[in-house]
């Protein structure tokens, strides 16, 4: 065989043998292709669609205890609403919110941090305009009514907060968020007295607080729903968003709401009072920040629990600082609603969810 013979023997071989492989790598190649294209549209998926990420145990914890931190910090701000009630409520409101605002927005000028309301503004809005709704009706019904009842009819906001993410996000729920919710109204009634159910006095007067008490109840509904809105938002916008978005909404909703009900102006008076406004301007900061971050990250049944359980203290200081009689029929309600959130947190936190009951 001559030389030339054997380099085209030699070539002919060698297009033998690639040419079955030159399929193989388009193949490859097709299946690389699809592999991109299936994360693409992943990607693209997931941004149109929050899935929710699972939080450790740590994290639970630690946002449990700045939502149980944030409750006592604002336990003691209505505690001081109750002891300044000469001063009109929407005054009040617009005063602790302004000495919040010179604390928050030096702390964001010091922070320089990086805001990202990207596809969130829409929702940090409503939770804002809601918290600033619960505002309003919780400090006035803290200074119209018994201070115990006031602060068990907002503490319902854990009940509905699960009744409006089930509606909002599918969370779960089941028999047991039920017969919390029944629960829950059932404390409400006992603590309201409705005529329709008990009547009259001997004197003729309302046995309980009538339809009083349905401006914290709705102050309570307005809560529960921008607890399960902050889930929603999560944690990218900066902590101090919300609390600075909330103060800024709340300054003109209470000078709107001083106006319609045409109260007087009434300055504070003597040093003391000047300093616990800007005392309850900086709690006000600090428990909104611990709160919004507590709720991002703990489940809105849990958290909103934790968030209301300084109404197991709210009768103490109702009867030791304010020296107002208790009712054993408000007292019942109360222990209800406290039954009631129990129930919903436990539901969460070890069952999450009855899977022999859920709807």
């Amino acid at each position: 065989m001559t030389m030339t013979e054997r380099r085209k023997k030699s070539c002919d071989n060698f297009y033998e043998k690639d040419t079955p492989e030159e399929p193989m790598l388009i193949v490859e190649h097709d299946k690389s292709d699809s592999i991109h294209s299936e994360s693409a549209v992943n990607s693209f998926n997931s941004d149109l669609v929050d899935v929710p990420e699972k939080v450790s145990l740590f994290q639970r914890l630690k946002g449990m205890l700045m939502i149980g931190t944030a409750g006592v910090l604002l336990l003691s701000t209505t505690t001081l609403a109750k002891y300044l009630k000469h001063i009109p409520v929407g005054e009040f409101l617009f005063l602790r919110f302004c000495c919040a605002l010179v604390f928050i927005l030096p702390t964001l000028y010091f922070l320089q941090p990086t805001i990202d309301m990207k596809g969130k503004s829409k929702l940090i809005f409503a939770r804002s305009i809601l918290g600033s709704i619960n505002a309003l009706c919780k400090f006035w019904a803290v200074i119209k009514l018994d201070y115990g009842n006031a602060i068990a009819l907002v503490a319902c906001a854990p009940v509905f907060a699960a009744f409006f993410s089930r509606i909002l996000w599918k969370e779960k729920i089941n028999l047991f968020t039920v017969v919390a919710l029944l629960m829950g109204m059932s404390g409400m009634i006992l603590i309201a007295k409705p005529e329709f159910i008990f009547g009259f006095n001997s004197s003729g007067t309302q046995k309980g607080i009538g339809p009083f008490a349905l401006v914290p109840i709705f102050g309570s509904v307005c809560l529960g729903l921008g607890f399960s809105l902050l889930r929603k938002v999560g944690d990218k916008p900066h902590i101090l968003i919300i609390p600075l978005v909330q103060s800024l909404c709340l300054i003109p909703m209470s000078v709107i709401f001083q106006l319609g009900k045409r109260d007087s102006i009434i300055l504070p008076s003597c040093y003391s009072e000047r300093s616990l406004l800007i005392l309850i301007g900086f709690i006000t900061m600090i428990a909104l920040f611990l709160l919004n971050r507590g709720v991002a990250i703990e489940k809105s049944g849990p958290g909103t629990l934790i968030r209301n359980i300084d109404m197991v203290f709210a009768y103490a200081i109702q009867v030791i600082i304010f020296q107002e009689p208790l009712d054993s029929l408000s007292v019942l309600g109360g222990g209800l609603i406290i039954c009631s959130t129990l129930t919903v947190a436990a539901n969460k936190v070890f069952g999450d969810g009855c899977l022999m009951c859920e709807f």
